[in-house]
């Protein structure tokens, strides 16, 4: 997705003083990065399993650590630090919403769900998730 160019300036320190356009390239680094995640997307609506499981691996999941993890930054201010701990919370709030849904929930963890599905509550529908995910599925009566 980046250049080399790119990568290089996302890790200077002092952009402006190693003479970089702050502006030109802060715009340039939002439109690659927010095209390049539409076509992540794309790619999850159009791609057979098989390839979205060569894609969509640990590579992934270091990417939504490092996007979930609330930063103690020394370089922050409290008010960015806040902004961020806000923006994390209202993705980790859609992603939950959206994984909690029971027809989600049934679709990727069908016996626990139906363990579970004595309430219509989206908690239950993430531990049936939970539940299937670290171990075998519970046998049903």
């Amino acid at each position: 997705m980046l250049s080399e160019g790119m990568k290089r300036y996302v890790s200077t320190q002092d952009q402006k003083k190693a003479g970089y356009n702050v502006y030109q390239y802060n715009k340039r680094l939002v439109k690659e990065a927010t095209t390049a995640i539409k076509d992540l997307t794309f790619l999850t609506q159009k791609l057979p399993e098989k390839l979205q499981a060569k894609i969509f691996g640990q590579e992934l999941l270091d990417f939504f650590t490092a996007l979930l993890k609330p930063s103690s930054d020394s370089d922050m201010t409290k008010e960015e630090l806040e902004q961020r701990r806000l923006r994390i919370l209202k993705l980790c709030h859609q992603i939950l919403f959206d994984l909690g849904d029971t027809d989600t929930a049934y679709k990727l963890a069908p016996t626990a769900t139906k363990f579970l599905m004595h309430s219509t509550n989206y908690d239950i529908a993430l531990k049936a998730i939970l539940m299937e995910s670290v171990s075998p599925p519970p046998k049903l009566p």
